[in-house]
């Protein structure tokens, strides 16, 4: 019987070792990166199969700016330079309109607005929580149609994980006009999607995919068979490999409804040890549309907003009710004008912020306070999205002007942000834009 048992399994042995390839056969079986290159284009030093992330929760988010994860000239095949090429001239197409406005620049939610519609774009802004983007366009000085003409890498940058996969599902597609969505490109990232359109005179494509809070658009304009699956794959994995290098930061904000428990900083403190900090979180050149070139108002534009000037600005009764009742602590003011012409933004935007003592005195200063102190002539207006913990708008017209003023709190600080100008220049969705990028700051605080 034993003899039996192991004849039988020498005989199993011997089945199953003549069943395995051999070593030339496994390697015919296996695709090489080189059948998806132009004849004479560089291989990839990249494998061409790379692992997917696990998708990662929405609790876990990338801070830093989008420009930190464009794609370098380094990144790309072959030589390429910063310049816009005349190749693109279908300026209907999204991809060629960005390569000839500008070369390289921030893509801030306002312009999208301008660029899509005010519906299609506050869709978009709304719906995914958009906070910036940053774009870069190279243009190809290979010999030949081997490489792609154009590449554009346009990483954006997302509140969480669900708004930046909202936008590769969703929105990639919708805001690309006559393109198709297409299938068999290797996965990246957390989600992805491909879309492309062909023209008598070149192909246009997008490979789009989103990581944590971030997702990575990129454009490709090229002829012939210059754009291939393993070139495409090769740019999007070095665009995920930034990403994955970046440190993320614990979004407790998220995470539940807004605390009302003060940050170690929320301690009361002198005037002359506040105010310094508070001109670190007020309004900068920098958080302003770069459009508008905005400057400051006069020598006066920036100072401290002690309680003292409080009381001499108010009647005593009314700046002590405030004080007393909100633990107010310190402010700073500052105000800018806009230095270019022809453009519609505020011609005036200003700022002030204020700390209080707790978040509860934040937010009794929004509620209670905020409108009665506002000068005659304001109404309320409705305010789709909330920034921070607390958000009220205010409008006053007068007659071809406007006046717009977005107050909001965050934790145990309050932004009360007004921009003024012609009625087509004060766009809520540009005060909005610039809130949320006030509110980066806070949230940025230890």
């Amino acid at each position: 019987m034993i003899k039996r048992i192991i004849l039988s399994l020498c005989i199993l042995t011997l089945i199953s070792a003549c069943s395995l390839p051999t070593a030339t056969e496994a390697a015919a079986d296996t695709p090489t990166s080189q059948a998806f290159y132009p004849t004479g284009a560089a291989v990839s030093t990249l494998p061409p199969f790379i692992p997917t992330p696990t998708a990662t929760p929405d609790l876990r988010v990338i801070t830093a700016p989008a420009k930190t994860f464009k794609l370098t000239l380094a990144d790309l095949p072959g030589i390429y330079s910063i310049k816009y090429n005349p190749v693109c001239l279908d300026l209907t197409d999204p991809q060629c309109k960005l390569a000839t406005d500008r070369i390289e620049g921030p893509e801030l939610n306002y312009e999208i607005l301008q660029s899509y519609g005010f519906e299609q774009g506050s869709a978009y802004i709304n719906n995914t929580k958009r906070v910036e983007g940053w774009y870069i366009v190279y243009t190809s000085e290979n010999e030949g149609l081997q490489y792609p003409q154009i590449i554009i890498s346009n990483p954006i940058r997302f509140t969480d994980a669900s708004g930046a996969r909202k936008f590769v599902e969703v929105y990639a597609g919708e805001l690309l006009k006559n393109y198709t969505k297409v299938e068999g490109y290797l996965p990246v990232g957390d989600t992805f999607s491909a879309h492309k359109k062909i023209t008598s005179n070149s192909i246009y494509f997008t490979f789009v995919f989103s990581y944590k809070n971030m997702a990575h658009k990129i454009g490709i304009i090229g002829q012939g068979n210059s754009i291939t699956p393993i070139l495409v794959h090769e740019l999007a994995s070095k665009a995920l490999m930034k990403l994955q290098a970046a440190e993320s930061d614990f979004a407790s904000q998220y995470a539940s409804p807004p605390t009302l428990t003060p940050s170690a900083d929320a301690s009361p403190a002198p005037e002359d040890r506040v105010a310094p900090k508070l001109l670190n979180l007020a309004l900068s050149q920098t958080d302003l549309p770069a459009e508008g070139s905005y400057k400051f108002f006069d020598k006066d534009t920036s100072s401290p907003y002690h309680n003292s000037e409080v009381t001499q600005k108010y009647s005593s009764e009314q700046a002590s009710a405030y004080i007393t009742e909100t633990g107010r602590v310190d402010g700073w003011e500052i105000r800018y004008r806009r230095g270019a012409n022809n453009t519609l933004l505020p011609s005036e935007m200003s700022d002030v912020v204020t700390v209080f003592q707790t978040a509860e005195g934040a937010q009794k200063y929004i509620n209670d306070f905020a409108a009665g102190f506002l000068e005659t002539g304001y109404q309320e207006s409705a305010q789709k999205r909330i920034v921070g913990d607390a958000t009220r708008l205010f409008t006053k017209q007068d007659g071809v002007f406007v006046k717009h003023m977005l107050i909001f709190s965050y934790r145990n600080y309050v932004h009360e942000l007004q921009g003024y100008g012609l009625q087509a220049e004060v766009d809520p969705a540009v005060m909005e834009m610039v809130a949320f990028t006030l509110l980066q700051k806070l949230q940025s605080i230890p």
